[in-house]
């Protein structure tokens, strides 16, 4: 969503006919052996299970972006084939390819503020990394804005599990990652995970049901930032 009098406009792509390098083991197994993966058709590869959109903002010169954010929402731990215990070789894989285009632009756009968000279906936090992940630190100089901003870990989380006896358990499962670029632009206290509020402006509780939860905007919380002194050519 783009406020309409901001003093720029946009070009958003999209990378849904990407490769991501990736076939389920069986598939790999059935390639091994040739035999045809599916339909008798050869799969060289699946794609993105669900796109990732690219957002270029302009002031002018149209061949000059001033911002470009990558919004990502990886496979989820969903398994319901089991051929992919947790949805992690494919999440892992889509990882990469996400990893790969921000590399690309950044080679392109070496000054340029790049954003790499959304829903990560798992813990890509520098602490505890979820193995799928390490990929991000181990490549690139992104860092998560919470982790920038050095925000509490108790006022990190963006989604709560609903358990038996009334009990939910939060984590971080949705990030912002900044280039370096994109953190010294990052305006010092700004970031924060937003919490629902009702319609006497106070903050719901946490959801410990799931009709409590059924009854929030989104079973997700957003991340809240800013950025200052961006400079839209």
């Amino acid at each position: 969503m783009i406020r309409k009098n901001l003093p720029f406009y946009f070009d958003l792509q999209s990378n849904k006919n990407r490769p991501i390098n990736y076939l389920y083991p069986h598939e790999r197994e059935s390639l091994l052996h040739g035999y045809p993966v599916k339909g008798g058709k050869v799969t060289s590869s699946h794609k993105f299970s669900r796109d990732v959109a690219e957002l270029r903002l302009f002031k002018a010169d149209k061949e000059k972006p001033s911002l470009i954010i990558l919004l990502a929402h990886l496979k989820s731990r969903l398994d319901p084939e089991r051929i992919d215990p947790n949805g992690f070789e494919r999440r892992q894989a889509e990882l990469r390819t996400l990893l790969e285009i921000y590399k690309e632009l950044e080679i392109v756009h070496p000054d340029l503020p790049i954003v790499v968000a959304g829903d990560f279906n798992g813990n890509a936090s520098l602490i505890n990394t979820d193995e799928e992940f390490k990929d991000l630190y181990a490549t690139t100089p992104l860092k998560d804005v919470l982790e920038v901003s050095a925000l509490p870990q108790e006022a990190r989380a963006t989604f709560y599990q609903v358990r038996n006896g009334a009990r939910a358990d939060g984590r971080q499962i949705d990030f912002a990652f900044l280039s370096p670029n994109t953190q010294a632009l990052l305006k010092p206290g700004s970031a924060y995970v937003h919490r629902y509020k009702d319609e006497f402006g106070m903050e719901h509780d946490i959801p410990r049901s799931m009709d409590a939860k059924l009854n929030l905007p989104s079973d997700h919380y957003p991340v809240v930032f800013e950025i200052e002194n961006l400079k839209l050519k």
